[in-house]
């Protein structure tokens, strides 16, 4: 299946997917063709780089996942520096990033630093960046997962509906996670700054940051505390 999720609305997407575990519910092989890694590391078993032509590497989808990135991110930096300045650049060592992670820390409401909080407090993650040029509608994005490597979540500044026209020099973007809903453990964040169309990372780095969850809630099977309640009725 060549980029089967690039075309059709999102109706078609889903029927795919629910094909895809079909199929692996029958011990079939799916070999899915495509350039979304989420894609592949949400579906797939096992997974394979190619890169002009040959075979680059064959492993696990998270692994593939990192030396996609990363070839992305080191291709990108190459082109954008070279068509902008071309004779400034000679050497790998003199190229720079066009935007960069400058820090990532953890706050509390009162914007003061904090890395352990409780279950329902708020938890603000300040991103830093540093731009060496202009850079038109950035997409600063993260995704949590537990300390055993399950992905939580994957939000970011444009799927949340948030358009930043452009950045330039430094400066920060929080993100604020309301009553946060995790049980006692540690949480790991990968932190990434994408262009628009969320396919070249300029700056990635990947579970780097974690905070913890001290909590002190009964019920803690499970990962995230749930708003529910019980209704019974005889």
């Amino acid at each position: 299946m060549d980029e089967c999720l690039a075309v059709g609305d999102s109706n078609f997407q889903s029927k795919c997917l629910e094909e895809f575990n079909k199929y692996r519910e029958q011990g079939k092989t799916v070999v899915l063709v495509t350039h979304d890694i989420s894609v592949v590391q949400r579906y797939c078993d096992r997974a394979l780089l190619l890169r002009n032509g040959g075979i680059e590497q064959i492993g696990k989808p998270e692994d593939i996942a990192s030396k996609y990135v990363a070839q992305n991110m080191s291709d990108e930096e190459r082109r954008i520096l070279d068509d902008a300045e071309p004779e400034s650049v000679s050497t790998k060592e003199e190229r720079v990033k066009v935007i960069q992670l400058s820090k990532v820390e953890f706050l509390d409401n009162k914007e003061a630093p904090k890395n352990v909080f409780q279950t329902g407090e708020d938890i603000v993650v300040r991103i830093s960046y540093l731009a060496s040029q202009n850079v038109n509608k950035p997409v600063f994005g993260l995704a949590i997962y537990t300390q055993d490597g399950i992905h939580i979540a994957g939000p970011n500044t444009r799927t949340s509906g948030l358009v930043i026209e452009s950045v330039a020099n430094e400066g920060y973007i929080d993100y604020i996670i309301r009553r946060n809903p995790f049980f006692t453990g540690s949480y790991h964040l990968t932190v990434a700054i994408y262009n628009w169309e969320c396919s070249i990372p300029f700056d990635l780095q990947d579970q780097k940051y974690v905070f913890k969850i001290k909590s002190s809630e009964q019920n803690q099977l499970g990962i995230i505390k749930l708003i529910d309640e019980w209704k019974f009725e005889q």
